[in-house]
């Protein structure tokens, strides 16, 4: 089983890929991450996901992600993303 974690899980794209990833058997979605200091239950966010995904969102580091994950997608904003990946590139994360 692959384990996935997907950063900026708030926003739309996330939203999208949750489900598609949600209809794979050999993926597990292990983390998400968020800015929000809250930490919100993932259907807090995106109601359509009640019962299907209990999870919360994370303010986590790059180690944390590499160390819960086989691989990352990155919906966050470019700028974002561009502060982000290196990091998780020199933990040794696979990243898209």
């Amino acid at each position: 089983m692959t384990k996935v974690a997907i950063m900026g899980a708030t926003g739309y794209a996330a939203l999208e890929l949750i489900k598609i990833l949600l209809r794979n058997p050999d993926v597990e979605i292990v983390a998400l991450t968020s800015r929000s200091e809250e930490s919100p239950h993932i259907s807090e966010i995106h109601p359509c996901l009640t019962g299907r995904l209990d999870l919360c969102c994370e303010a986590l580091t790059p180690a944390e992600i590499a160390a819960r994950s086989d691989f990352v997608f990155c919906a966050l904003p470019h700028v974002a993303s561009m502060e982000v990946i290196p990091d998780l590139l020199a933990e040794g994360c696979r990243v898209v």
